[in-house]
């Protein structure tokens, strides 16, 4: 199976295409509402992955250890991404959050060794512990004044990180008490 197409789906169910090894490219189709957790995990040989804006709830490790993936088109309106979304993602380099996102979950991004500066929305309130721990690519990231928790570990083993933020921000804080550069824009 190496592309999917669901036309006319409301949900898709957890664990779905989990250790589906020949699924390469999926494209969910407008009118989707819900995925559920760990629906794509361990598809080791899915690169791309379109979810469309009518999606309002994405489950927990949704792409947990899919190798291959490359790209991701995420909803606008998604305000949380869940525990594990996309852990061991080794070959994703960009995703664009969207800007309703208000919680970034624990694990997230753990070990995405290419993931590449990602855009953090305005409204974001939450990121969660060791949400990008392991990241080794990110070179630099603004974290905006409206996070008001950042939990432990969140930014471990992201050498030579320099996090970006208001003066007096949690950011600074979070920042200064972990060791790592802080610019402030």
């Amino acid at each position: 199976m190496a592309q999917v197409m669901a036309f006319h789906l409301q949900g898709i169910s957890p664990h779905i295409f989990k250790n589906c090894g020949s699924l390469v490219n999926v494209h969910l189709s407008n009118g989707l509402k819900s995925i559920g957790s760990r629906s794509f995990e361990k598809c080791i040989k899915l690169e791309d992955l379109y979810i469309p804006d009518s999606v309002e709830h994405i489950g927990d490790g949704l792409c947990c250890g899919c190798t291959s993936l490359k790209s991701v088109h995420m909803p606008n309106g998604i305000t949380e991404l869940g525990y594990e979304i996309f852990r061991d993602c080794i070959k994703l380099s960009k995703i664009y959050l969207p800007n309703a996102l208000m919680k970034i979950g624990a694990r997230a991004f753990e070990n995405c060794c290419n993931l590449q500066s990602p855009w953090i929305p305005n409204g974001l309130t939450e990121i969660g512990e060791r949400a990008f721990v392991g990241c080794k690519s990110i070179r630099e990231i603004w974290i905006p004044e409206s996070v008001i928790a950042i939990g432990e570990g969140a930014f471990d083993q992201c050498t030579g990180l320099i996090i970006k933020g208001k003066r007096g921000s949690l950011a600074e804080k979070y920042a200064k008490y972990n060791g790592f550069s802080f610019v402030p824009d």
